[in-house]
């Protein structure tokens, strides 16, 4: 049994970083049924396992620059590359964004569209860095009813249809609708980015994320793949493919993922607890033991993490250690589900 961390964007506020797959099924495997697609669950174990795929949090920036693979082209910079003053302004704005100076990016941003009101580019521009600058709340679902992020999709949407061809205001809206929650309006304007931009890595892990939270399990596998082959340095690719296929019930394939995962970013401690995790339903406590252990040791303050380690630990037959792991998971999150059905099983 699993249960999941929640779905986030993985590296700041509504900006440029790749979405991180997680928390789209946490109700149903809570309550002990195995994970969708038949993903090898582990309702028959006396333990219920913790999910985590959250991949790596901070405003650093991932998924700015040139993709490195497959000639893939990213939405991240809006500069254009052309000898114009809009296109220098546009390029401080993209400069300071990558450096968390969100003000910067914003005045920079704002002076491009003053130079040419009717360029998009300048308009997305003040979209992101306006929501960067105010801490708007991250995450699919993570903000219904969010008036700051509702006034952006309704710019947003007002772009789209000025600027129909222009592929990151396609994207750009498509993933603050998931951060509202509108998951079904969401999905539109996400397969239209990747119809005008298929080689852009973020529009197919968004459109992946889209159709996994929809249950298309095996489409959501295939844009997924896309998205790390065309960005294969970026750890987080092949965090949330790796997510996808362990729901689509592939789950040597998964493992295989978040291990590709865990070698581009070896201190991300969602990735580790995410490996050892798909390493236990496999029935591999010896290889799980260590990425646990190492998770615990990256991020201690992780209770899926300890959570986890203690069902390894339950499973190799060392009860007391067990215990141990699953309080130290409710000592730091009480809501924790399946650490309180492990801790009875262990007390029993």
């Amino acid at each position: 049994m699993i249960v999941t961390d929640r779905l986030r964007l993985a590296g700041g506020r509504v900006r440029w970083r790749d979405m991180a797959v997680g928390a789209c099924v946490t109700a149903v495997l809570a309550c002990g049924h195995a994970p969708p697609g038949g993903g090898g669950g582990d309702a028959h174990r006396s333990g219920a396992l913790a999910h985590s795929a959250d991949g790596a949090s901070g405003r650093g920036s991932t998924g700015r620059g040139a993709a490195e693979g497959g000639g893939a082209k990213s939405s991240a910079r809006l500069a254009r590359g052309v000898d114009t003053a809009v296109d220098a302004a546009l390029g401080r704005g993209d400069t300071a964004f990558a450096d968390g100076d969100y003000r910067g990016a914003r005045v920079a941003y704002e002076n491009a569209l003053a130079l040419e009101p009717r360029d998009p580019a300048a308009s997305v521009g003040v979209v992101r860095a306006t929501l960067a600058e105010a801490e708007a709340p991250e995450g699919v679902n993570a903000a219904p009813g969010d008036p700051t992020i509702l006034a952006m999709v309704a710019r947003l949407t007002a772009i789209t249809e000025a600027a129909p061809a222009y592929e990151p205001a396609f994207l750009e809206l498509g993933r603050m609708l998931l951060v509202v929650g509108e998951i079904t309006r969401a999905r539109e304007p996400i397969e239209r980015a990747v119809e005008l931009e298929p080689l852009d890595p973020e529009a197919q892990s968004t459109l992946g994320i889209v159709l996994l939270l929809t249950g298309e399990r095996e489409l959501a596998v295939e844009a997924l793949a896309r998205a790390s082959a065309l960005e294969p340095g970026q750890a987080q690719r092949f965090a949330n493919l790796a997510t996808a296929q362990l729901q689509a019930g592939l789950l040597a394939d998964a493992i295989a993922s978040y291990r590709k995962a865990s070698k581009l970013s070896p201190r991300d401690a969602g990735i580790r607890t995410s490996l050892g995790t798909a390493l236990l339903q496999a029935g591999d406590v010896v290889e799980a033991l260590p990425e646990l252990q190492e998770a615990v040791r990256l991020e201690p303050g992780r209770a899926t993490a300890h959570n986890n380690l203690g069902f390894a630990r339950q499973l190799e037959g060392h009860i007391d250690e067990a215990i141990s792991e699953y309080r130290a998971a409710l000592g730091l999150d009480r809501t924790l589900a399946s650490a309180w059905i492990n801790l009875g099983t262990a007390l029993a």
